[in-house]
């Protein structure tokens, strides 16, 4: 250890100017949900299959049933939902402020992700990518592309 080479003023006495108390918010958001008699999810319109909207304007889709699903185990009731449609770079922000309960949108977990915005739950879809080429190419491997000409669409 290196030694103090210079002398401190010790102060014995400290003048409170103002006391101020934290109060830590022991609402669940369980509890926010419940009082507020419906669940707030964020989503999407416009991918067919996960949000969109029907001919009736109604939001249907595997992640708007998944907020159905939470609504119905939360508060009995299925259609206790409201939907906020949002943005992909939106998604994050909305979690983290509190503004929605529940993100239900297509979103790939990283543990960075997980770290800043919240506890992900099960993964719902695993996707990935694949080549149709004719039979008669004999293509085993996407390795055997290499230098082709692909289309994308």
């Amino acid at each position: 250890m290196y030694p103090c080479t210079k002398e401190v003023e010790v102060i014995e006495e400290v003048e409170v100017i103002e006391e101020v108390e934290v109060e830590k918010s022991t609402t669940s958001r369980l509890d926010v949900v419940k009082a507020r008699g419906k669940v707030s999810c964020a989503s999407r319109n416009d991918v067919p299959g996960y949000g969109s909207l029907d001919a009736a304007g109604n939001n249907v889709g595997f992640d708007i049933d998944l907020c159905r699903a939470v609504a119905s185990a939360v508060l009995g009731d299925p259609k206790a939902i409201e939907i906020r449609f949002i943005s992909a770079s939106e998604r994050g922000p909305t979690i983290q402020s509190g503004e929605v309960d529940l993100l239900v949108r297509t979103v790939t977990w990283t543990t960075s992700r997980d770290a800043h915005w919240g506890n992900y739950v099960q993964t719902m879809f695993y996707d990935g990518q694949g080549f149709m080429v004719h039979k008669a190419l004999g293509i085993s491997s996407a390795l055997e592309l290499k230098d082709a000409v692909v289309c994308v669409t």
